[in-house]
């Protein structure tokens, strides 16, 4: 029975889409044509011209550098410095007298003149002093008697002249100065001359050259010098202060 209303049905439903369709009106056929037609486009954009690219900046050589100058070695040459030695003075005659001189009157004045020797090996670290040796040779010159009337009475201590002394000094205490160690290295060898002043006491108070030979040697004969000790001179027993000449011979074994 189901079966036989599901039938019906679809029959009912099948009329009623058919009549719905034949009342719809149908559409009309169209024609579509298609023409051809021509489009100019635009032209195209012209193309700026670029300026050119700036030239590239060439980096400028390396400058050569001036090869250092080559060092020379240079080879020193040491020259050996010899002082001439004292022009040698022939003695006098026995017997006869030196020169000229007024009557002896019985006052005696002297020219005294020292001399110490230093020595020193070349070629070594160590100085030696060898072979010192002091020359008190003092010539005698006779004077004349002073003015009448006339007598200087000198106090101890004051300074009196070599022509006056009755006594010349003599060294108690000899210093012999060393061989500077550069001047012995350039060979250098000769004799300082240096005036001493020495005071009633016997120590030199004041020490000058008046012969040089080196710096370093002179110095070393001035550092010498001062060390030493004198017996005074005096004049009719007293102890004065008097000027004298001193010098100190540097030779090389």
């Amino acid at each position: 029975m189901w079966i036989v209303v599901s039938i019906a049905a679809h029959a009912v439903l099948a009329g009623l889409l058919l009549s719905v369709d034949r009342r719809l009106p149908r559409p009309k056929n169209r024609v579509s044509t298609m023409t051809q037609r021509k489009i100019e486009l635009p032209p195209p954009p012209k193309k700026k011209k670029l300026p050119p690219p700036p030239p590239e900046k060439k980096a400028p050589p390396p400058e050569k550098k001036a090869p250092p100058p080559k060092k020379i070695a240079r080879r020193i040459k040491r020259v050996r410095r010899v002082s001439k030695p004292p022009p040698k003075v022939a003695p006098p005659p026995s017997g006869k007298p030196e020169g000229k001189s007024p009557p002896d009157t019985g006052r005696k004045t002297f020219g005294i003149k020292f001399e110490g020797k230093t020595t020193a090996p070349t070629g070594q670290g160590v100085q030696v002093r060898k072979g010192d040796s002091v020359d008190v040779n003092p010539r005698v010159t006779k004077r004349g008697p002073p003015a009448k009337g006339f007598k200087k009475r000198y106090k101890a201590g004051e300074q009196a002249p070599l022509a006056v002394i009755t006594t010349k000094p003599l060294p108690s205490k000899r210093v012999m100065p060393k061989y500077p160690e550069r001047a012995r290295d350039l060979g250098i060898e000769g004799r300082v001359v240096l005036e001493l002043t020495i005071d009633g006491k016997g120590n030199v108070i004041k020490a000058r050259v008046i012969r040089k030979l080196h710096p370093d040697l002179d110095a070393a004969a001035i550092t010498a010098a001062k060390q030493m000790k004198f017996k005074p001179a005096t004049v009719n027993g007293t102890p004065v202060t008097v000027k004298i000449s001193y010098s100190f011979a540097f030779v090389l074994d």
